[in-house]
């Protein structure tokens, strides 16, 4: 129950009859309520008539200006009139050392898919660096692991953890791109997996880009994609890869032909990393995710 009075604290209360005088249908109890009721009221009354309220006590009894009487605080005083150079000179600055992405980033970010095949005995370096400059630039990467979702150790004996499976990540294809790093031994585990043969046939019938570097090449070769086309490789993996006359091959550092992107080796990683940026997303993006890296031009 919700006892309301039409009175607020500081107004006078009207003289209160006796319980006795009170006539209501509820008898003595009702009488008893509204005399309880107004000694409550007046004893509120009474509170609110001491001085100083406790709305003037601060903290270990200091007193403090109640809100009303708070002067505001001081205007800031006007800037210089050559303070402005100086503070768009300091904003280039900051833009320089830190570049932005172009406006339409964030609409990029997430557009982009990329599928990245780990296999044992991948080449470190060429695995994590594009990778990373994938990421940078926005494109969302998938690192499947060739055997399931455990660690992989790599060609130096760096363990690297895969994302998902390879399998789990062929059901939410297809993909912008697929990237084969290189590695020996991780070249040769690509080039026997008739699940990679199906997603990089899937890929070239689609004409979505493979991007392939160091001995990863040699795993094209294996399944028969981009017959015809310039490739290149690493250079002990060239023999291997003209093997059959079915490539033309290239002494670039990177080299594309259509759909089909190659490189050389660890040392070219970051351009490859960057050039499948360029590809998928466009020089401007590329340019500004290379800018902060102090990469040699």
């Amino acid at each position: 129950m919700v006892l309301s009075s039409p009175y607020s604290f500081g107004t006078p209360l009207p003289p209160l009859a006796p319980p006795s005088s009170i006539q209501c249908g509820g008898g003595s109890l009702l009488a008893s309520l509204q005399v309880a009721f107004c000694k409550v009221a007046k004893s509120a009354q009474l509170c609110a008539r001491e001085k100083p309220s406790y709305a003037r006590w601060g903290w270990g009894g200091q007193t403090r200006a109640p809100p009303s009487s708070q002067a505001p605080p001081p205007p800031l005083p006007p800037l210089p009139r050559d303070a402005a150079p100086a503070l768009r000179s300091a904003a280039r600055g900051r833009a320089e050392l830190r570049p932005r992405l172009s406006n339409h980033r964030s609409f990029l970010m997430g557009s982009k898919r990329a599928l990245v095949i780990l296999a044992k005995g991948a080449e470190e370096m060429e695995t994590v660096i594009p990778t990373d400059l994938m990421r940078r630039a926005g494109i969302s990467v998938t690192v499947a692991g060739l055997s399931g979702k455990e660690p992989v150790q790599c060609s130096r004996d760096v363990v690297i953890c895969p994302d998902t499976s390879l399998e789990e990540a062929r059901k939410k294809g297809p993909y912008d791109v697929v990237v084969l790093p290189g590695g020996n031994l991780g070249a040769q585990n690509l080039s026997e997996s008739p699940l990679v043969k199906d997603i990089l046939k899937d890929q070239d019938s689609n004409k979505g880009l493979i991007a392939a570097i160091c001995a990863g090449p040699t795993a094209l070769l294996a399944h028969g994609i981009g017959f015809g086309s310039k490739v290149t490789t690493h250079p002990l993996a060239k023999d291997k890869m003209m093997n059959g006359d079915h490539y033309k091959y290239s002494e670039n550092r990177v080299e594309k032909d259509g759909h089909i992107m190659t490189s050389r080796g660890p040392g070219t990683s970051f351009e490859f990393g960057l050039a499948i940026v360029e590809t998928l997303l466009g020089k401007e993006v590329a340019a500004q995710t290379k800018a902060p890296l102090v990469l040699k031009d």
